[in-house]
């Protein structure tokens, strides 16, 4: 090995580095759902929407869930045709992302923290005020519809995904 060979090894070591740190991040924002959890949401939200929309005599497609955070708390509501028929209940919410109805102190707790965490970070990505950003999710034949509003105003479509990394945390 000559003094030119021992001056580039290290240099070819950094770039390695940085190869298998780019590649490391990436890897890390690939979404892969190896469980299936995407499917489940939006077989669940699908499935809640049906049962909810026969109930009380609206489409399914006109059944959403309104997601908010209220000083520290999680609230959600049931909405019909554009009004809001109840607050749900934790148990429900559970029912909603993951179609269980037997309750699990754990997974009803788990889904409290990730949501509330969700609007959280959303909020502060998004630089609004927690309180004021209400997230809706719907149903349509190709599965759940996840959008933001801020104060009302239409924001934007959220992945799926992105609601459902907060619930592997």
């Amino acid at each position: 090995m000559n003094k030119h060979q021992v001056h580039n090894r290290p240099t070819q070591n950094k770039s390695e580095n940085s190869i298998k740190h780019k590649l490391k991040s990436y890897m890390e924002s690939v979404a892969i759902d190896l469980f299936g959890y995407e499917k489940m949401v939006h077989r669940s939200v699908r499935n809640f929407a049906i049962k909810t929309a026969e109930e009380l005599g609206v489409p399914p497609n006109r059944i959403f869930v309104r997601i908010q955070e209220n000083q520290g708390s999680l609230r959600v509501f049931l909405l019909a045709g554009g009004k809001t028929v109840k607050e749900l209940t934790v148990l429900e919410l559970v029912q909603f992302f993951v179609g269980l109805t037997t309750r699990s102190a754990h997974l009803e707790a788990n889904i409290v923290k990730s949501v509330l965490r969700f609007l959280k970070e959303y909020a502060q990505r998004h630089h609004i005020q927690p309180g004021l950003l209400q997230v809706l999710i719907s149903s349509t034949d190709k599965g759940a519809v996840v959008t933001s509003f801020h104060d009302q105003q239409f924001m934007e479509y959220i992945p799926v995904k992105s609601l459902i990394q907060y619930f592997k945390s």
